[in-house]
């Protein structure tokens, strides 16, 4: 419910509060399998993977968890 008079914050915890809908699980596996089989693991760069992507973002990406 949107209430456009009235607003209130709230501490939440995302990890605990968050619950996601089985096809985004779904979807989320099949990103984590298809990031896995491009992956050459000899070439395996963090350096270089953080100059396209800053390390604090990773936590936000399906592919590092």
């Amino acid at each position: 419910f949107y209430d456009k008079s009235k607003w209130f914050i709230s501490n939440i915890d995302i990890k605990k509060d968050l619950i996601f809908h089985e096809k985004e699980m779904f979807y989320q596996e099949l990103w984590k399998r298809y990031f896995e089989s491009i992956t050459i693991k000899n070439r395996l760069n963090p350096k270089l993977q953080a100059n396209f992507m800053p390390k604090r973002y990773w936590k936000y990406l399906v592919e590092m968890k």
